[in-house]
């Protein structure tokens, strides 16, 4: 299996793009393999589009004659984020097509007590950071523990769910693919937040959990979910 970058595909010489493509394809003709191209929309975006240059038309076109001359023995896989950009052209190349959704709940809580590693959460925590980490995919939920465990080494202290809330409204407003529920909550106050977490789940966001994820004290907490309760009625 081979894996292409198709960042170092692109030029900014007229041609130079069509010629790697080529070359690529060439290479992957030799001999069986499986060849994965990432970020596929980089290269197959749709021809009609009318903010692209004339070169890129010519590059979708040189990708689907390579892609046609192909013999059996090689095996195309492609990844997107941005399915809609591609070519409708593109589109019928591909017979099989796999979507893969964001992690489940049960998913994600896996997810967390995997990539903490010895940072080992309490379960009613991990029970948090799942539900915190919903419309999230599992390389955001990698990155956020990461960066927890960052944090406690340099810092030389544990890491607390206020940390974990930091960085998953960072990674949440910071991908406009997102869907989860922190990506609404950009440059909102903390009694808002509050406000949101009560009304998802008052069972699994207590008044406790709510006081640790926003660094206040417990009637703080309490104080500023009810005073937006009491905005809202």
């Amino acid at each position: 299996m081979f894996t292409a970058r198709l960042d170092g595909l692109i030029s900014s010489y007229l041609g130079s793009t069509s010629k790697n493509i080529r070359a690529l394809f060439q290479f992957a003709s030799e001999r069986p393999c499986v060849l994965f191209l990432d970020e596929f929309d980089a290269i197959a975006k749709l021809r009609g589009d009318t903010l692209e240059l004339g070169e890129l038309k010519r590059v979708v076109n040189s990708f689907l004659q390579n892609l046609d001359g192909l013999e059996p023995h090689t095996v195309i896989i492609a990844a997107t984020n941005h399915q809609e950009l591609l070519d409708r052209a593109v589109w019928r190349r591909f017979a099989y097509r796999l979507e893969l959704p964001y992690p489940s709940l049960n998913e994600r809580r896996k997810m967390w007590s995997a990539f903490l590693g010895d940072l080992r959460a309490p379960i009613p925590d991990l029970a948090v950071l799942a539900d915190l980490s919903d419309g999230l995919s599992g390389s955001d939920i990698r990155e956020a523990a990461l960066r927890l465990r960052r944090q406690e080494i340099a810092l030389g202290k544990s890491a607390r769910l206020q940390d974990a809330l930091r960085a998953l409204r960072q990674l949440a407003t910071g991908d406009p693919n997102s869907s989860g529920f922190l990506s609404g909550l950009s440059g909102a106050g903390l009694d808002v937040i509050a406000s949101v977490l009560r009304a998802r789940n008052p069972d699994l966001y207590s008044f406790q959990v709510i006081a640790r994820l926003l660094g206040v004290s417990k009637t703080t907490a309490y104080r500023m979910a009810d005073r937006e309760e009491q905005v809202d009625g």
